[in-house]
């Protein structure tokens, strides 16, 4: 599947956070989260249209799995930025949509 700029761009971000996430690397992982955010909702229709991306699976009980886990507590209690905000409020009503087959 050929991905546009802004697609590919969009798909590299999400690559970056999960790499982030299983390094520890909390700043990079949070500089990410916030272009992703960014990018996501300047397209939003062209973000839909990409295929999900591999999940990571990892042992809880190993480096990586330590790792992850800080992260996400640490991203759990994290003031999120305005672009953030908006990505999670957009998602939320996609879901709504879907949920109660609303195509507006």
């Amino acid at each position: 599947m050929k991905l546009s700029p802004v697609q590919q761009k969009i798909w590299n971000l999400r690559e970056l956070i999960k790499l982030h996430a299983v390094m520890g690397d909390y700043k990079e992982f949070v500089a990410a989260r916030k272009e992703y955010a960014k990018a996501y909702m300047s397209s939003p229709k062209e973000a839909l249209s990409l295929p999900k991306t591999s999940q990571i699976s990892v042992k809880l009980f190993s480096e990586e799995g330590w790792n992850m886990l800080k992260i996400m507590l640490r991203d759990l209690f994290r003031i999120k930025s305005p672009e953030e905000k908006a990505l999670k409020k957009y998602a939320e009503e996609l879901k709504a949509k879907q949920k109660f087959n609303i195509n507006a």
